[in-house]
């Protein structure tokens, strides 16, 4: 598989976990996100994704394999509305509540789809209208240069002001 992502069409998903069980609801969820890259987090789909594969902080087999499947809903996305794939990579990324390890064979596109995050966060940054929207990307080119705990720092509900929960959008702090 090398970097290339798990395929969406694959049965593997069934084999991965997410907070709410096997992962086959996650590669439906990426799978409707590439089609409409344009969308926020209002969108069902993202509640939904970020939800379980991303539930409180805690990351699960499935996050590993649809990272690289967010790097690419947010390169397909206008700068304003990659926020929504940024944020839940960053989130992803700098958690250290890993529920289960990632499979290994998961890890080279997972790595390479770090790699991707910091170009990501500087595009969007550049368009960046509010505070909520520089924290997300500053998080994001922190964790892409493998800043991990700097990066949760401003991702960090309970340190952080400027932490933005990925599933609700809520500035908490």
């Amino acid at each position: 598989m090398g970097t290339d992502p798990l395929p969406l069409d694959s049965p593997r998903w069934e084999e991965l976990s997410h907070a709410y069980g096997d992962a086959a609801d996650t590669a439906r969820l990426l799978r409707q996100l590439h089609e409409r890259p344009n969308t926020d987090l209002a969108d069902p789909a993202w509640d939904e994704l970020c939800g379980s594969i991303c539930h409180q902080g805690s990351v699960y087999p499935a996050s590993f394999a649809a990272l690289p499947h967010l790097a690419t809903i947010a390169e397909r996305a206008k700068p304003g509305l990659s926020l929504s794939a940024i944020n839940l990579m960053t989130a992803i990324v700098v958690s250290d509540d890993r529920r289960e390890e990632p499979p290994p064979d998961l890890l080279p596109a997972f790595d390479a789809a770090v790699a991707r995050l910091e170009p990501l966060a500087i595009r969007a940054l550049a368009g960046a209208e509010d505070l909520r929207a520089v924290a997300i990307c500053c998080g994001a080119i922190m964790a892409g240069r493998g800043f991990r705990s700097a990066a949760a720092h401003v991702f960090d509900p309970l340190e952080g002001d400027h932490y933005v929960c990925p599933n609700c959008e809520e500035q908490l702090g």
